[in-house]
């Protein structure tokens, strides 16, 4: 768990403001689904996505119905950071039950990689990784 920003971007107005950065420049880029990339490189067996795209995830999710429905077995590992989710528009639980809905268990993991019991208790920018698997 972690709430360190170093190297952060993002879609989104930043939530917590970094430490000796008073302002924030933005610049245009031209975003593609997974799914279009996926297709566009042949459709290829994917058996492994870190995610990392500071509240973006669900939207990134959800680009990606059909190379998630395709491949069948499947590890994502996903920051969860639940400020970054509600300034993206999502709430937390809504991503977990997206995820879930995906065919996805997930469990956070720990900062030794062990594979936490329950979902610690995340405040401001604090985040956790989440270990999602499709069997």
């Amino acid at each position: 768990m972690s709430n360190s920003h170093a190297g952060g971007h993002s879609l989104f107005q930043p939530v917590v403001m970094l430490r000796n950065h008073t302002a924030f420049s933005s610049l245009e880029s031209e975003l593609v689904t997974l799914d279009t990339f996926w297709e566009e490189s042949g459709r290829p067996s994917i058996d492994f996505i870190k995610m990392d795209i500071e509240g973006a995830e669900p939207r990134a999710l959800k680009g990606a119905q059909q190379l998630l429905q395709h491949n069948k077995k499947l590890t994502l590992i996903t920051e969860f950071c639940p400020a970054n989710l509600r300034a993206g528009g999502t709430e937390p639980e809504e991503f977990l039950d997206l995820l879930s809905s995906f065919g996805f268990r997930w469990a956070a993991i720990g900062r030794g990689g062990e594979l936490l019991p329950k979902l610690p208790k995340l405040e401001g920018g604090n985040y956790v990784n989440l270990c999602c698997e499709k069997h």
